[in-house]
C-alpha cells in the first residue's frame, strides 16, 4: 500500500506489483523492447489491461500478436549474434511448423556453399594493404596482422571486388567489427560504412 513490494510475495518469487505482473506473465513491454526491434521489424503498441505491451508481426501469417518476453529477448540476441539461428516470432506454434524457413540449414547435408574466393584473391589483398601502408584505416594500428576488407563482397560483383577501390586494410579488432554492423555482417550483403 506504501508503493513497496510485498515482503512475503517477494520471499515466494512474486513480483504482482512490478507494473500489473508483466515479470510473472512473461508479458513484453512496449518501451522496454520497442526500440531495439524497430530497426528490424515493425512493432505495435498493443494496450492490455492499462499495460502498454509489444505487438509485433508473426513471420508467417502476418498477424500482430503479443510475444513473449523470453522470446523478444531471444530475438534480439540474434540480431545482435549473440545466439545461433532468426529466432524469429510466430504467434503459434501451427505458423512456427508451417513456415518454410523454420529450421532450415542454409545448405543441406553433404553440401558446401559457394566459393567465393577468387584465385588472385591474394594479390589483391596484398595491393590494398601495400596502398593503405598496412595500415588499419579505421584505428590507425600498424603492428598487427591486417586484413585486406571488402566493402562490397565477391558475391555482390566478382569483377568490382576485383577493384583494389573495393578493399581497406583492417586489423583484427576493426575487422571484426566490421562484420558485426547491420549491413554488413556476413549473412548481409553490403557493408555501408564506408
Amino acid at each position: 500500500m506504501r508503493g513497496r513490494r510485498c515482503r512475503i510475495c517477494a520471499r515466494q518469487g512474486k513480483n504482482n506489483n512490478y507494473k500489473g505482473g508483466v515479470y510473472n506473465l512473461n508479458l513484453p513491454l512496449y518501451s522496454t523492447y520497442s526500440h531495439q526491434l524497430a530497426k528490424y521489424q515493425l512493432t505495435y503498441l498493443v494496450v492490455q489491461d492499462s499495460l502498454d505491451l509489444l505487438g509485433v508481426e508473426c513471420s508467417f501469417c502476418k498477424k500482430i500478436f503479443v510475444p513473449t518476453a523470453s522470446a523478444v529477448q531471444e530475438r534480439i540476441r540474434a540480431i545482435n549474434t549473440v545466439s545461433k539461428g532468426d529466432h524469429n516470432l510466430y504467434c503459434s506454434e501451427k505458423c512456427k511448423q508451417d513456415c518454410p524457413t523454420f529450421k532450415k540449414r542454409k545448405y543441406r547435408s553433404g553440401q558446401k556453399g559457394v566459393n567465393n574466393r577468387r584465385l588472385d584473391q591474394a594479390a589483391w589483398s596484398k595491393m590494398v594493404k601495400d596502398r593503405d601502408n598496412n595500415t588499419c584505416q579505421r584505428c590507425g594500428a600498424q603492428n598487427e596482422q591486417m586484413y585486406a576488407h571488402h566493402i562490397y563482397p565477391v558475391s555482390i560483383n566478382p569483377i568490382e571486388s576485383a577493384d583494389i577501390d573495393n578493399g581497406i586494410t583492417l586489423c583484427y579488432s576493426c575487422h571484426k567489427d566490421m562484420h558485426s554492423i547491420i549491413g554488413c555482417t556476413l549473412n548481409e550483403l553490403k557493408c555501408k560504412e564506408y
